[in-house]
């Protein structure tokens, strides 16, 4: 009995370790096959999570995103960051203030038919990470962020 109730409290403090949450995250959404325009819109969607923050926060860009539709448009994947294959992680520097974010657009692909270079898409990602983590006084931690592009090949 005396090892049961140890273990049961460390049981339950570890079940409530992680909470579920709907909030929003911040894509480059580009609703290709429409007739509009072409431009990357910076839009918050819907976003459920149980994981912790800011992790979430930053990997969440990345995220396929389906938008309803009332079905006059072939509703599929609009997330540019998605599409064109770049990750997005976050996590707190040592210091426990920094917060450094890599985007990886190692894999990146212009896939056919869009009209953005990974380029573009990768400064649209960067910028969803900047309204992610907006600006704040200085005592509070920077933001850093790297990004890692594909190896050119040597000429």
């Amino acid at each position: 009995m005396k090892i049961v109730f140890p273990l049961l409290l460390v049981t339950v403090h570890m079940s409530f370790a992680s909470e579920l949450g709907l909030t929003s995250v911040t894509q480059p959404l580009y609703l290709h096959g429409s007739e509009s325009d072409p431009r990357i819109a910076f839009e918050s969607v819907p976003y459920v999570t149980s994981a912790s923050d800011p992790e979430w926060r930053f990997s969440a860009i990345s995220v396929p995103f389906i938008p309803p539709t009332g079905g006059s448009w072939r509703a599929h994947d609009v997330n540019l960051a998605s599409i064109y294959h770049i990750a997005v992680d976050g996590t707190y520097a040592e210091n426990g203030k920094d917060l450094l974010v890599n985007v990886d657009a190692s894999k990146a692909a212009q896939p056919e038919g869009y009209p953005f270079s990974v380029e573009q898409v990768v400064d649209a990602v960067v910028t969803c990470v900047k309204i992610m983590y907006p600006a704040r006084p200085s005592d509070e931690g920077a933001l850093k962020i790297s990004v890692l592009r594909k190896d050119k090949p040597a000429k």
